[in-house]
């Protein structure tokens, strides 16, 4: 998959490289060396083969090269050739070169407000670690749980649910939660990496996924859905109704992910007896809260700084600040009051991963501007009227397009105006209410099969630098996600064949 722990195998081989000497290399290296040079040669190789013999019908030569660099790109990306960044400013030069993309389009997501929000609630991050308020609020929340992870879990869960409609940006939801998820896992003895704190992000990160189809005000997404809408659909769907007429694709995905992520992920008992999670944790946990004593002065004004910034951010709809102007205002009374300064700043909110976030995240306006957003939806809009007469088939063929173009047009909001603009028009002829159409989208639009695809899964995946969980296991549940979801849209079919919305 795409950033399979890329940054990582590159530093680890490089590590290798200079403390080993040719007679003592090992095994590792030589693989991961293999790899990166195989990589490298195969990546040029795919781009220019694509570039050559890729020319579909209805896409621009511009639109070919676009793909062929972003395929050549994907495979260094998947064998670690070079850190994610630097492959990623690669892949924007040759845009330029060989595409003919303006810099200001490839990095268009530089000046998008997200982009800052993200930098923001890093810093936060950042702060709540140097003062050591994160370990605090993290002993406090897990001394009031049950020691089980199934609890943990569940709490977790509960964490990024609760939070959703509250807070309108999932990346700042996210990105805020997952440190605190690590922190817990460093607490009850996790491995980092390990199945069980693999099972906490999931836990957190599906919690946030799962509420956004819940709630008008989980994301900006279903904003944008809500203005797609006729006039008589906005009507008709307020905040309530929207969220009753959720609740039946809402109810069995939370319970159905939750039971998986506790079944698949709760330690094992050899490992429970050999120092990672036992019985009498809740008694250590107690003893660490007492021996951390009173807040410091440094601990008040970062939990200061962090309860006005949520605040703002939960209280959006009544002053109707953007919510990157709060993060970024934390970012500027942290480096005021000294709890950030040049020291800790650099190095503790990981550039390189916000280069690459902004890179990705900008191949939404590359597209754009290479006619491969219009291509896709000319491609897929046959298939829907074909589907459109049974409302089983329709929602799960409404996913699947959502899935598939979800590969290679990355701004979610760009792909539900465009698409749903082409299957609104159908569904409201068939009597199909249009609001039906867009929650089959959106109950699969934010999948992470490969990183690019998800920002709320890159803040959270890079706000703890990618050390809780490796993205190939995150990615292997993202199928069984995927599946889910999809069940759980013909289990809703029923209840709203009963409210009138078939």
């Amino acid at each position: 998959m795409l950033v399979s722990n890329a940054q990582e195998d590159y530093s680890v081989a490089n590590q290798i490289n200079r403390e080993g000497t040719k007679g003592n290399v090992s095994k590792t290296a030589r693989r991961q060396r293999a790899k990166r040079i195989g990589g490298a040669l195969g990546g040029i190789l795919v781009g220019v083969l694509m570039a050559l013999f890729l020319h579909p019908e209805g896409l621009s030569q511009q639109g070919c090269y676009v793909l062929a660099i972003l395929a050549g790109s994907i495979v260094w990306w998947i064998c670690g050739v070079l850190p994610e960044f630097a492959t990623a400013l690669i892949m924007v030069m040759l845009f330029a070169l060989i595409g003919g993309i303006p810099a200001v389009t490839s990095f268009s997501f530089f000046s998008n407000p997200i982009w800052w929000l993200l930098v923001g609630a890093f810093s936060i991050g950042l702060g709540m670690k140097e003062t050591g308020l994160l370990e605090r609020m993290a002993l406090a929340i897990v001394s009031r749980f049950p020691s089980s992870f199934a609890a943990q879990a569940t709490g977790f869960f509960a964490c990024g649910t609760l939070l959703g409609p509250l807070i309108p940006s999932m990346a700042a939801k996210a990105s805020l939660l997952a440190p605190l998820a690590m922190e817990v896992g460093d607490i009850r003895g996790y491995e980092r990496q390990g199945r069980e704190a693999t099972g906490l992000f999931l836990a957190m990160f599906t919690g946030v996924q799962t509420a956004a189809p819940l709630f008008i005000s989980s994301s900006i997404v279903g904003y944008t859905l809500l203005a797609i809408y006729p006039a008589s659909v906005q009507a008709q769907f307020d905040f309530v109704h929207w969220f009753v007429s959720a609740l039946p694709w809402f109810v069995p995905m939370a319970v159905l992910n939750l039971v998986f992520i506790v079944l698949l992920y709760r330690p094992r008992a050899t490992r429970r007896s050999e120092g990672g999670v036992s019985h009498d944790t809740h008694d250590d946990i107690l003893e660490k809260r007492r021996e951390l004593g009173r807040m410091s002065l440094d601990e008040r004004r970062m939990a200061i700084i962090t309860a006005a910034t949520v605040l703002l951010w939960v209280t959006q709809g009544l002053h109707g600040m953007p919510a990157w102007i709060p993060a970024v205002g934390a970012l500027v009374a942290m480096t005021a009051c000294g709890i950030i300064n040049k020291k800790n700043f650099g190095p503790g909110i990981g550039w390189g991963s916000l280069i690459f976030i902004g890179i990705v995240l900008g191949l939404g306006d590359v597209f754009a501007e290479a006619g491969i957003t219009e291509w896709i939806v000319a491609e897929f809009t046959p298939l829907v009227m074909a589907i459109a007469s049974n409302p089983y088939a329709l929602v799960v063929g409404i996913a699947l397009i959502t899935i598939a173009a979800r590969f290679l047009i990355v701004s979610q909001t760009a792909f539900i105006n465009i698409f749903l603009a082409f299957v609104i028009p159908i569904a409201i002829t068939l009597g199909i209410n249009p609001w039906v159409i867009g929650m089959a989208s959106y109950t699969v639009i934010n999948v992470w099969f490969v990183q690019y695809q998800n920002p709320v899964y890159l803040a959270a995946f890079y706000s703890v630098d990618g050390k809780m969980a490796k993205h190939s296991k995150l990615a292997e549940y993202c199928i069984l996600y995927t599946a889910i979801a999809i069940v759980c849209l013909l289990v809703a079919v029923p209840f709203w064949q009963a409210m009138g919305l078939f």
